[in-house]
């Protein structure tokens, strides 16, 4: 019994795992459909489907068989204690030391017997998918597997933009990627970072905005370290305006007044306009109206960034970090671009990470 129980719970604990895989691909699929199906990748993606739901299935199964397996031997030693009490109740009442009431009796409470044996394998059942679901849960709740963010008390009243990078170095899964990097950047300065992909550009934009824990004195904003700022100090502070920036399946407008509840319409067509978008939000039938679809599935991918860059103007962030923003922009586009980005680079403290140097040919 306690052998099923094990398997049962090995199992379960499989199942989960391949649950959770299958979700996430059936999420994945139907994000990237309209991918899917340029690529001709729709045979590909059905088969790994059906293959996920597949291993489900049997896990199910032998989940059934196993469950049933234990509920036999449950049923079997019920009938082994029915013989026993036939067997040893007639010879008791042969020799005179119990009467036929008294069997009688105790062969009627059989049964209770026999609902507290299902019970307890009922409940032992119910455990044990408890303790693995528990499991999961406090993974989350005690912070071990996705650590908390922690923040500061400090506020900054009024932000120049400063920043001060002090012996950084930083590591994904003991490969150190940065290593004692050492940067001041002035207020109001517009600077450029270029390298090879795999280089670290990116991440050092992550440990700005701390999108990965930084370790205390390494980088400071306004000569505050990071770590001591609240979140909102910090996040309406620094905007990152990545490769590819997430768009909400909300109205244009609706996108833009997310970021504060004050904003009008007019600073909204100004930041269009600063963004270069404006022109192509008009020629739409509803214009400010659009819904986007679900991640901008409505915009091409320089459209999204410009988007972005509009969503981070009207945000008024001091620091604006530029992760490949223009990468998905032709020539004539980003040419625009740079010039709205030199427009407003006298106000912004802006770091923009390239791979082209033609990017950052101002900075």
């Amino acid at each position: 019994e306690k052998n099923t129980m094990d398997k049962l719970k090995q199992i379960s604990e499989k199942n989960k795992i391949v649950s959770d895989k299958n979700s996430g691909l059936l999420n994945e699929v139907i994000r990237g459909i309209r991918d899917i199906k340029t690529l001709n990748l729709t045979k590909k993606m059905h088969e790994m489907v059906i293959d996920g739901l597949d291993e489900s299935t049997k896990l199910e199964g032998d989940k059934a068989i196993k469950s049933s397996a234990s509920y036999d031997i449950t049923q079997f030693m019920q009938s082994i204690t029915i013989f026993v009490i036939i067997v040893v109740g007639i010879l008791l009442v042969n020799n005179n030391l119990l009467t036929a009431t008294n069997l009688i009796i105790i062969y009627m409470y059989k049964t209770n017997v026999y609902d507290i044996s299902l019970c307890y394998r009922s409940v032992k059942e119910y455990l044990n998918e408890y303790s693995i679901a528990s499991k999961r849960i406090f993974e989350f709740m005690d912070n071990k597997k996705y650590p908390k963010e922690k923040f500061g008390k400090k506020e900054l009243e009024k932000v120049d933009g400063k920043i001060e990078i002090s012996n950084l170095s930083f590591a994904y899964d003991k490969k150190k990627v940065l290593n004692n990097i050492n940067l001041i950047i002035e207020p109001n300065d517009t600077i450029g970072i270029v390298g090879e992909s795999g280089s670290g550009k990116t991440t050092l934009l992550n440990l700005l905005s701390k999108s990965y824990n930084v370790s205390n004195h390494k980088i400071k904003i306004d000569g505050i370290d990071i770590n001591d700022l609240t979140k909102e100090s910090l996040r309406d502070n620094v905007s990152v305006i990545s490769q590819n920036p997430y768009i909400f399946n909300l109205s244009i407008t609706d996108n833009f007044k997310l970021v504060g509840d004050n904003i009008t319409d007019e600073q909204i067509v100004d930041a269009c306009k600063i963004a270069q978008i404006h022109d192509y939000i008009m020629t739409l039938p509803n214009k400010y109206d659009t819904l986007l679809g679900e991640g901008g599935l409505n915009l091409s991918g320089g459209q999204r960034q410009r988007v972005a860059i509009a969503r981070a103007l009207l945000k008024k962030s001091k620091i604006i970090l530029f992760d490949e923003a223009t990468s998905a922009l032709d020539n004539v586009t980003q040419n625009e671009l740079q010039k709205s980005i030199n427009n407003i680079s006298d106000d912004y403290t802006i770091i923009i990470v390239a791979h082209r140097l033609s990017t950052i040919r101002n900075v």
